[in-house]
């Protein structure tokens, strides 16, 4: 289904190119049979079209929750950070292991970060969702952090977001995982995280 409702540019272009000149060509023959093989193409294009602008597919709303999720982050909204996470949702660094076990001990920490660096951006600078089976779908994104205690220049971020979804249909975070952190490795980086275990 994702193929429809998540479609690449050309599976629509293609069939309603085609269709527009065999109707075309077909009017200018008198072939009827050959006028409403193009006609079909073209609504097969633009049908095609239609459903992968009208549903959001799962890939589609992790990847804007992804995009809601860092921007609460950027604008303090923690409430909105809160609701989307799992209340067990845990944050990890790559090869160290788990630091936050609860979504409280992960807004209180960005909070903290936020606040005590002066964080004035977070800009996504790459994002890559990729399902991991049917109630899961991770997304791999990148971030430039810019911030007061960092001279105000931005400096790269890595983190995995693993999303689950929830029993009422919503996706909500199960666990993130810092890739990188700067030029620090994962284990190095630990002094960035306030209170981790």
């Amino acid at each position: 289904m994702d193929l429809i409702f998540d479609a690449p540019w050309w599976l629509y272009i293609v069939p309603a190119i085609v269709g527009i000149v065999m109707a075309y060509l077909g009017l200018r023959k008198g072939d009827k049979t050959l006028r409403s093989v193009g006609v079909g193409l073209l609504l097969v294009g633009v049908v095609i079209f239609i459903a992968s602008r009208a549903v959001e597919t799962d890939t589609e709303k992790v990847s804007r929750q992804s995009r809601e999720l860092v921007a609460a982050v950027e604008k303090r909204e923690w409430d909105k950070l809160n609701a989307l996470m799992e209340p067990d949702a845990a944050v990890t660094l790559a090869g160290v292991g788990e630091i936050y076990s609860t979504r409280e001990q992960i807004v209180s920490a960005c909070r903290s970060r936020a606040d005590g660096s002066g964080v004035t951006a977070l800009a996504i600078t790459g994002l890559e969702p990729k399902r991991e089976g049917a109630a899961q779908i991770s997304a791999e994104v990148q971030i430039y952090v810019t911030a007061n205690d960092g001279g105000g220049r931005p400096f790269p971020t890595g983190w995995r977001f693993v999303w689950a979804r929830a029993a009422d249909g919503r996706w909500l975070i199960h666990d993130i995982e810092a890739i990188q952190i700067g030029t620090y490795r994962p284990a190095d980086a630990r002094p960035w995280f306030p209170n981790a275990k």
